[in-house]
């Protein structure tokens, strides 16, 4: 059974990378096997992915037909099509009039975990049960969460995946065993995407590679949304100092911030956010990063403008905003337009 969630990631079973998790991981399978693991980590880069692999080793592992020949591709068919018996995936449920993905887990998601591990295994093994963004759990959802690692059920297994460690109850962290992911190498993360790699030109990919920052998911979201041409009409907004600027800026806001279009706003957002972590970098350390050239003239120039004191208040101001414009009903064309004003008004 897997619960409909939206926006899910690619999902497959092919796992690169993340070698000391995995060891940690068959260690304990071989030894003894925790009910309840938290993969913390980055957005997008394969904790899901890691908790679907591992899910598939053990259903087509220990259900009692390991030796039959094919059992391991009906297990993985049954996980991919989101149809396995024994599967359960619960994550933030989407907005039934504008299909956004809402800011919590409800209470009712957790529960279907409960009546689910209830049921006797359908194919013979263990029962597996994977939660997503673990940190937007409300506050009834995570105790019912913890209720559910207090009295685990045999040959249950529950993965918790989170950006966010630090966000979960202290004694719903203290009941699992916790794994750490870090972003791919660029090698591993163009392994991962190569599928997605063949039709572009080769400047393309190293921005790609540059914007993804080790995240698989970042990557394909951004080939998704056309983030690349996104990225190059930011830069270029930041870039331009002429009298025509403001309307850039106007047209750019509008055109990203138009409703009903989150997932591109959201990539915008992430695009302003990670400009203004290099940002705040190079005014600590002196060091610059570039995505695409001419960034480095650029940062370097909105550097000398202010102290880093200021710069932390225009990421805090920017991330609260735009937080606000994606779960709220702030005007995402306005609070677009009013954070990039703070980056050009800094050239």
């Amino acid at each position: 059974v897997m619960a409909v969630i939206a926006s899910e990631p690619q999902q497959n079973l092919r796992l690169v990378g993340h070698e000391s998790a995995q060891d940690m991981f068959r260690h304990a399978v071989a030894t003894r096997l925790h009910h309840a693991w938290l993969l913390h980590g980055p957005d997008g880069i394969g904790k899901t992915t890691f908790a679907l692999h591992y899910a598939h080793f053990l259903l087509s592992g220990a259900a009692g037909d390991a030796g039959v020949p094919g059992a391991a591709e009906r297990h993985a068919k049954l996980i991919l099509s989101g149809a396995h018996p024994d599967l359960l995936m619960v994550g933030r449920p989407a907005d039934e009039k504008t299909g956004a993905l809402k800011e919590e887990i409800p209470v009712d998601s957790v529960r279907a975990i409960t009546d689910f591990f209830r049921l006797t295994p359908a194919m013979g093994g263990w029962r597996i049960a994977i939660v997503q963004d673990t940190e937007r759990l409300g506050r009834s959802a995570a105790n019912a969460l913890l209720k559910i690692l207090e009295e685990p059920p045999s040959r249950s297994l529950i993965f918790l995946t989170t950006v966010a460690r630090g966000r979960l109850l202290p004694t719903l962290r203290s009941r699992c065993r916790a794994l750490a992911f870090a972003p791919l190498t660029p090698l591993q993360l163009q392994n991962v995407l190569r599928p997605h790699l063949a039709d572009l030109p080769p400047g393309d990919v190293d921005m790609l590679l540059r914007l993804a920052a080790g995240s698989p998911g970042r990557a394909v979201r951004i080939l998704e949304h056309d983030g690349l041409q996104i990225y190059r009409d930011l830069l270029s907004l930041l870039q331009n100092s002429g009298p025509e600027q403001q309307s850039a800026l106007i047209k750019f806001s509008q055109n990203i911030g138009a409703k009903g279009d989150s997932d591109r706003f959201a990539l915008t957002t992430q695009f302003c956010e990670d400009w203004l972590a290099r940002l705040c970098h190079l005014v600590a350390t002196g060091e610059v990063t570039e995505i695409a050239g001419g960034e480095g003239q650029l940062l370097r120039r909105m550097a000398a403008i202010r102290p880093l004191a200021n710069w932390f208040e225009v990421v805090h101001n920017c991330k609260k905003q735009f937080a606000a414009a994606l779960y709220a009903s702030l005007d995402r064309k306005l609070v677009l337009m009013q954070c990039l004003q703070q980056f050009v008004a800094a050239r």
